[in-house]
């Protein structure tokens, strides 16, 4: 894009003028240069005669880039789309189908925690640093302890990942249980700090944006394939819970958890429904068939381990007070 060449010479007219106020009065050759018919005798009067240039060229880009951000979300999602054009896809294809070969059962809840993993491990790489600082209210949205249920136990975070994150919220948003990240935003991000960013970090946000594809390739297909299994039959009497769960954001219409919601919370909303509906004999199997996830029996057994509940249980014990 000749917009950003321009920028790129504007840093090599810094560099130069840099080189020139070393030299100071120290005469150029015999025949100098001329400008405006005036000839240019020292390199101080040629980086003199440089600095105003490019203070005009700098103002010039000013003015375009708050033209761009005026024009619109469409070019910068195509600024982003010819970024991305520019990244190999098919070596991240090969690394997730052999990631699928050798993960024993590619669950919902495998993949969700696939798609935690491969989003931190992008972030802890420092390519948000150069977007401005989250507000307060920002960082109070942030919810790191959701996170680190997904992620594999013990997995180090830098101190100031809730930063990270909240920068991240700017860029991306939640469709179910599937992280999408907003084109738009994420073009303007890349081509308003152009400058600072190198081309192996614009390679690792656009590979974070392939592999999430991936992931909810995979994703698509097993909920796909669980609207249209038969449906488990929970005994006569959950109605009225579902819609309290619901109406308390912590399932969805189709009584699938929201993103927000942690294992330990769906294993005690799958333990408390099996109390009140007399469940032994399923007590999990139900719940892990319908949410696709595995050992919440394992959850149930940490959280006595630990003596701790989960954030928010006494909202479920409501749901289920009757």
């Amino acid at each position: 894009m000749k917009l950003l060449l321009c920028k790129g010479r504007m840093l090599n007219c810094h560099r130069l003028l840099k080189d020139l106020e070393q030299h100071g009065e120290k005469q150029l050759d015999e025949f100098g240069f001329k400008y405006g018919g005036q000839p240019i005798t020292t390199a101080l009067m040629l980086s003199n005669l440089i600095r105003e240039n490019v203070k005009l060229l700098k103002s010039l880009l000013d003015d375009v880039c708050h033209l761009l951000l005026k024009a619109g979300n469409d070019f910068f999602e195509r600024y982003y789309l010819n970024q991305k054009k520019q990244v190999a896809v098919a070596p991240l294809e090969v690394e997730f189908h052999y990631w699928k070969l050798n993960t024993v059962d590619v669950t919902l809840d495998v993949l969700r925690e696939k798609q935690a993993l491969v989003t931190a491990e992008v972030l802890k790489k420092g390519m948000l640093k150069y977007d401005s600082r989250p507000t307060a209210r920002e960082l109070k949205m942030v919810r790191l302890d959701i996170l680190t249920d997904l992620l594999p136990k013990g997995y180090p975070l830098p101190d100031d990942f809730d930063c990270t994150c909240a920068k991240f919220k700017r860029i991306s948003s939640w469709d179910g249980l599937i992280l999408n990240l907003n084109y738009s935003m994420l073009g303007k991000y890349l081509f308003m700090n152009d400058s600072h960013l190198t081309a192996s970090d614009v390679q690792h946000l656009v590979q974070l944006d392939i592999k999430l594809q991936l992931i909810h390739n995979e994703m698509m297909a097993l909920m796909f394939e669980k609207a249209h299994a038969p449906a488990p039959q929970l005994p006569q009497g959950a109605d009225k819970y579902w819609q309290r769960l619901k109406e308390k954001g912590f399932v969805d219409a189709n009584c699938q958890p929201l993103p927000g919601v942690t294992r330990k919370q769906m294993m005690y909303i799958a333990d408390l429904f099996s109390e009140k509906l007399d469940m032994t004999k399923s007590k999990w199997k139900y719940f892990e068939e319908l949410w696709h996830i595995n050992n919440l029996a394992q959850e149930k057994w940490q959280c006595q381990q630990t003596g701790t509940l989960p954030e928010r249980y006494k909202e479920i014990d409501a749901v289920f007070a009757d």
